[in-house]
């Protein structure tokens, strides 16, 4: 199998061993036969999205940290423009009118920000 799969497996493997679980009680709990999920947690088997998930969800992790390693570097972000405080990056300058995005485009939470004095 590919590296990146490996390491997938290294992760998942890894969880379950800070929980101090046995493959076996993983795979019992999971509803799948131990040889499939030690083949998933070896990399020697394509890793399902759907087990992907199932082993997040298990062990409370984002999928993405399965995937690559990493934790989510943005969960909720908000941009002002227009009355705002100016602010350059890179080179640009950007200010004012209240825009939010969220994973499940929700609203931005509380009042608009106001610049420092």
């Amino acid at each position: 199998m590919t590296e990146q799969i490996r390491q997938i497996a290294d992760r998942i493997r890894d969880l379950r061993e800070i929980a101090r679980l046995s493959a076996e009680t993983c795979a019992r709990e999971l509803g799948i036969p131990i040889e499939t999920y030690r083949s998933y947690e070896s990399g020697e088997a394509d890793i399902p999205a759907s087990f992907l998930y199932q082993i997040a969800h298990k062990f409370n992790a984002e999928m993405s940290s399965l995937l690559t390693g990493e934790e989510p570097r943005l969960r909720v972000f908000c941009v002002t423009r227009g009355a705002g405080t100016t602010t350059t990056r890179a080179s640009r300058t950007t200010s004012s009118t209240r825009r939010c995005s969220r994973s499940a485009s929700r609203s931005c939470p509380g009042p608009s920000p106001t610049p420092s004095p």
